[in-house]
């Protein structure tokens, strides 16, 4: 995950106990590998996944610069959403809605509707925003979208309480310096950082509720996404690395996710929650031998490396987006390249158990045998927090798959 220009384009670049769970899979699961870089393209990212449509941006051989949307996990089924503006960039997705940034003179915080309408989102105040992420709020009559606006050369977490550049609440703490808004879910918290330190709002209707995240001994934190049951993903710098890390604020609790193989930095780029669950399934990047590899995290096993399943010649990549469809089949997008291109990936990891690849009698014996255990394991493959029938529904469906 290369950060550089994040402030042009956009932000590019204690223990696994009570609530604070990670979603439960088995390392080696089998992989399928889609390649979404459209023709034409010198470069592709698929910055979001959602109902089997991703978001994100290309850039041609000219060095335009486009927001894209895949309708299909189809390389070939692409729109530019890039309109009457020189270039465009697309952050995130909620119900069809994109989110990013749009420019001609300066950056100005955009959007594209579910019709692919454009919105610029700009304030009338200012001539530089970003747009980082979006969701569908029940106390919103649409779509909410957070990001950052400049005033008066400060930069302020803000939030667009409504598709248009007036509905603009200021979430910038009192006497704080820069701060920053990078993640919303769909009860309306909010996570970013404030001067360099990790943040999280619990209403982005109420600047007053924020509250500092930073973790003890961190020199910078940055919260870079939120799931839908209020956990957060994110990076701490610890000793000038850094370390992926999860916080829930409502109980306080943290985890670092850093892998101990890892040579370099890692991060949490994206996270999603099960429906009604109470784990999560961080995604991000970690630093291997020099090489920057897209990760998954889950309790457990750690870490799945992404990386080694894509073919032969990549030498980096990270992950940026996940869903998991109603099957248990999790999807993660991101890119993969070398240092001078990049190729929109989306990764597919079908439900597993025992991580064999397979889904097999040896899977629903498992299930059964561990009906009823609560908390974060292989066999709740729904990610409710719950062996229960619904896992069971899960590996029936999917029986016979990968063997």
């Amino acid at each position: 995950m290369r950060r550089n220009n994040w402030l042009e384009r956009g932000y590019r670049g204690i223990g696994l106990s009570l609530a604070m769970v990670l979603f439960g899979m088995q390392l080696g699961l089998a992989q399928v590998v889609i390649n979404l870089h459209p023709p034409g393209f010198q470069s592709s990212e698929a910055n979001a996944i959602q109902n089997g449509v991703a978001a994100g941006g290309g850039i041609l051989a000219d060095g335009t610069q486009s927001a894209l949307l895949w309708t299909s996990l189809n390389a070939n089924v692409v729109t530019v959403l890039n309109q009457g503006t020189t270039g465009s960039w697309g952050w995130a997705m909620s119900n069809g809605v994109v989110v990013g940034s749009s420019w001609t003179a300066t950056v100005h915080a955009s959007a594209w509707d579910s019709n692919g309408t454009f919105i610029d989102l700009n304030p009338p105040f200012t001539a530089w925003s970003n747009a980082f992420s979006v969701s569908h709020p029940s106390q919103a009559s649409l779509f909410v979208t957070v990001g950052i606006a400049l005033y008066t050369n400060v930069y302020h977490a803000v939030a667009w309480a409504e598709p248009n550049a007036n509905n603009l609440i200021d979430l910038h703490p009192t006497g704080a310096g820069q701060s920053f808004a990078f993640g919303i879910n769909d009860a309306g918290q909010v996570c970013g950082a404030v001067d360099n330190q990790a943040a999280f709002w619990n209403d982005y209707q109420d600047p007053a509720s924020y509250q500092n995240i930073h973790p003890a001994g961190a020199s910078a934190s940055f919260a870079l996404a939120v799931a839908a049951n209020g956990q957060v993903g994110g990076f701490a710098v610890f000793d000038g690395t850094e370390h992926a890390y999860l916080w829930d604020p409502a109980t306080g609790n943290a985890i670092d996710l850093h892998p101990p193989t890892a040579t370099g930095d890692s991060e949490v780029l994206g996270i999603f929650s099960p429906p009604g669950g109470g784990g999560v399934i961080p995604v991000g990047f970690a630093y291997f031998n020099g090489e920057q590899h897209a990760m998954l995290w889950f309790c457990a096993g750690g870490g799945l490396d992404l990386h080694p399943a894509l073919p032969a010649g990549y030498t980096l990549s990270w992950a940026r987006g996940v869903w998991m469809d109603s099957d248990g089949t999790i999807y993660v997008s991101g890119a993969a390249g070398d240092a001078s291109h990049s190729e929109a990936i989306v990764w597919v990891i079908a439900p597993d158990t025992n991580g064999d690849g397979c889904m097999d009698d040896a899977d629903l014996l498992a299930i059964l045998l561990n009906f009823g255990l609560v908390g974060c394991s292989p066999y709740d493959l729904n990610g409710d927090g719950a062996v229960d029938d619904g896992d069971l529904l899960i590996a029936l469906f999917n029986f016979g798959n990968g063997c």
